[in-house]
């Protein structure tokens, strides 16, 4: 109630008082309803700051996984108005990080963080009030903003050990790369080194490489003859002197042979060169 007093005067003595009362309750529940509200507003304001900067804490590509869990730690209690009534522990993979006055305390909740649907750690926040304090709606809500939190921190890993994995697989094609063309330098100079003839094709019958001694025995440099066919060759040879070419044609019938998976051993034949020699 509300109340006011009046003191009754007669000839300049107080000779008593007038006591009105008021019927506030109405209007103290309306105001408690609308305080409450504010809190309420006021927590969910800091709820989505708090979920916001962690959001954008974990779009943070530099960023290590034990510096993210670290971040996260630091930004999680700005979600609560008295983040002095909370400690707080994350835990992934036996990598546990503890705000400064973390303790058990009786009254904690505790929320899996999932990868592929298996817990691989926990985000836990432990309450430092008593249980007379203890609000069971905020509780409620509290857990569901640790919730939020956690489902974000387990798409982050899962994106994380994915980067992990793509990078690990560049740097293994990476060194096969490498180990691969030591191969073929190798292979090439082997090749160039051997006195026989010695050439490789591809499915479409073109050169693809060829040694020094085929192409010299040609009168060729090399690279008139990688990309080319062997009835290119001839053409080329026909434009330079005109004559009537040997030899291509049964390369020609070998290579479609060898294709087929089978071997043809010893043929002999006579070439011409680009010079018109043979």
């Amino acid at each position: 109630v509300k109340y006011n007093c009046t003191a009754i005067i007669v000839n300049g003595q107080i000779s008593g008082a007038v006591v009105t009362f008021q019927d506030t309750t109405e209007r103290t529940l309306v105001e408690n309803a609308l305080w409450q509200r504010t809190i309420t507003l006021g927590k969910r304001v800091k709820e989505l700051n708090c979920l916001y900067n962690i959001s954008n804490l974990l779009q943070e590509k530099d960023k290590s996984l034990p510096e993210i869990l670290q971040g996260v730690l630091d930004l999680l209690p700005t979600a609560w108005q008295q983040p002095d009534e909370i400690c707080l522990c994350i835990a992934i993979d036996h990598q546990t990080f503890q705000t400064e006055n973390y303790r058990q305390t009786n009254q904690k909740q505790q929320v899996d963080i999932l990868l592929d649907g298996n817990p691989i750690g926990y985000i836990e926040v432990g309450y430092l009030k008593t249980y007379a304090e203890f609000d069971l709606n905020s509780f409620y809500e509290e857990k569901r903003l640790i919730q939020a939190v956690a489902e974000r921190l387990g798409q982050t890993i899962a994106r994380i050990q994915s980067e992990e994995r793509l990078k690990q697989a560049l740097e293994q094609a990476e060194r096969l790369l490498a180990q691969s063309e030591r191969s073929e330098r190798l292979l090439r100079e082997v090749i160039d080194a051997s006195p026989d003839w010695i050439f490789v094709k591809n499915l479409d019958l073109r050169y693809v490489l060829v040694n020094k001694s085929y192409a010299s025995a040609l009168g060729m440099k090399s690279e008139e003859i990688i990309g080319r066919n062997d009835n290119e060759i001839v053409r080329l040879i026909k434009q330079n002197n005109g004559k009537p070419y040997q030899g291509f044609q049964i390369f020609n019938e070998a290579s479609k042979v060898a294709l087929q998976g089978q071997t043809i051993h010893n043929p002999e034949t006579h070439l011409t060169k680009l010079d018109g020699s043979t």
